[in-house]
């Protein structure tokens, strides 16, 4: 069924660079399981172990460690659990927020140590024996050589990623970012300089189902369980006696504030949505008609990769203005008739849209994409002089007459802008010059 759509051009935000965005690229992956030259027959003393963690990924590890002792309590002797200190939060700091290990460990009853730095700090000797294996998940904190060397047998650590792929703190936001429909677990050494850096003793792959529509609690719940029997095999056949040599690593850098800014100048894709579901809100800036030229962060509530509605117009859909102060991303928006308030934005991709349903543009209240977007003013013209779609001065057609490109609004001004770019994402790779002087006393800059 083809959807009738209101349309209109629409200034999304300037151009802006906090500091570059990671890119995004894509990668082929195999489904594959390396298992370890280790054979369970491979003798080590009863294990002693110490298990460094925190969340609900390492609590699901920690409950496959137990179960593991008590069917083989010859095997592993003993499990001593080291977490972090619980962190103040709250108004006036006065609750402590505790990590999810805490209650965990006091449930099955075993010991529980809790320390936020390692300096002036032994291992702890459950029955006067010494701890002889460290194995650390989403802990969080360095454990140092001295630590390390203390155990007979090192430290191992489970990775949600099949490294050499992702290594870093965020291996699953970037999993969904660059659309990777295989993941994996790996049980790695833990390196006595650098995070990430061990061998790899063994690792599983498996599909990700839904790999288009699936988001970060969703893939976390595919691969915890995974990770912990990982684990408790790795544990049970002493792949840690017979560590492979490194396999040289590729990072998945811990996610910050300005991997969540949408960069217009790479153009709308499909990867906007995959970012959303990875990491969640994501923000750009825009000008509103109340704040004048000055910036305001505006917050796209969600995204939907949808097909495009029946397309008008002779335009491109996505242009770069270049004015002389500023640099603006331009879009035609398509009303969504079958969500109300809601808007496509078209993309790089032929015949794909992202639809938005809420947006929240700084110092106002959650509304709906289309009523955020009747605040925005790119080029400040006061609101009540067009009653369209987006913005206060609604661009409803835009031509070319022979160098010019000639915007109009809803009551029939044109503008023109000094400088047109095309972004190479549309595959369109040249620049021209227009008139810098518009046919009446409106301006764009």
């Amino acid at each position: 069924m083809k959807l009738k759509a209101k349309t209109s051009l629409a200034v999304l935000g300037r151009i802006v660079h906090p500091s570059k965005p990671f890119s995004i690229h894509g990668f082929h992956s195999r489904l594959f399981t390396i298992n370890s030259t280790s054979k369970p027959s491979k003798l080590s003393a009863p294990l002693r172990i110490l298990f460094c963690g925190s969340d609900e990924f390492s609590c699901e590890s920690l409950r496959s460690l137990v179960a593991e002792k008590r069917s083989d309590p010859k095997g592993i002797a003993s499990i001593d659990v080291l977490i972090r200190p619980g962190k103040k939060t709250g108004r006036g700091m006065k609750e402590t927020r505790e990590v999810p290990l805490k209650k965990l460990a006091q449930e099955l009853n075993l010991r529980i140590h809790e320390r936020d730095t390692f300096t002036g700090w032994d291992l702890p000797k459950p029955n006067g024996e010494p701890i002889n294996l460290i194995v650390a998940v989403s802990f969080g904190l360095f454990v140092p050589p001295r630590i390390l060397n203390s155990a007979e047998y090192g430290g191992i650590n489970v990775h949600p990623s099949l490294l050499p792929q992702y290594r870093g703190s965020a291996p699953l936001h970037h999993t969904i970012m660059n659309g990777d429909t295989i993941t994996g677990v790996s049980l790695q050494t833990l390196d006595p300089l650098k995070f990430d850096h061990g061998a790899i003793l063994c690792q599983e792959g498996f599909p990700i189902p839904q790999s288009q529509t699936i988001e970060y609690q969703g893939l976390l719940d595919l691969v915890t369980p995974k990770a912990a029997s990982l684990l408790a095999k790795g544990i049970r056949d002493r792949v840690f006696m017979d560590p492979k040599p490194d396999q040289g690593l590729k990072l998945a850098h811990k996610i910050k504030p300005v991997d969540r800014f949408i960069d217009f100048e790479e153009g709308l894709s499909i990867n906007v949505e995959r970012k959303f579901r990875a990491l969640g809100r994501l923000w750009c800036y825009t000008r509103t008609w109340w704040s004048g030229k000055n910036k305001k962060r505006t917050i796209f509530e969600d995204f939907e990769v949808v097909p495009m509605p029946k397309q008008s117009g002779v335009i491109p859909e996505q242009v770069l203005l270049t004015l002389p102060k500023w640099e603006y991303f331009c879009t035609r928006v398509y009303e969504d008739p079958t969500h109300p308030g809601s808007i496509i934005i078209p993309t790089v991709e032929p015949g794909v849209g992202l639809r938005v349903k809420h947006i929240l543009v700084e110092g106002q209240v959650v509304g709906s994409a289309i009523d955020a977007m009747h605040k925005v003013s790119a080029f400040t013209k006061h609101p009540g002089d067009d009653k369209d779609l987006f913005m206060a001065v609604a661009l409803t057609d835009m031509s070319e007459d022979g160098k010019q490109l000639v915007l109009r609004d809803g009551k029939g001004t044109e503008y023109t802008a000094k400088h047109l770019v095309i972004p190479k994402v549309l595959k369109i790779n040249r620049a021209r010059h227009i008139d810098p002087t518009p046919k009446n006393p409106s301006s764009l800059d």
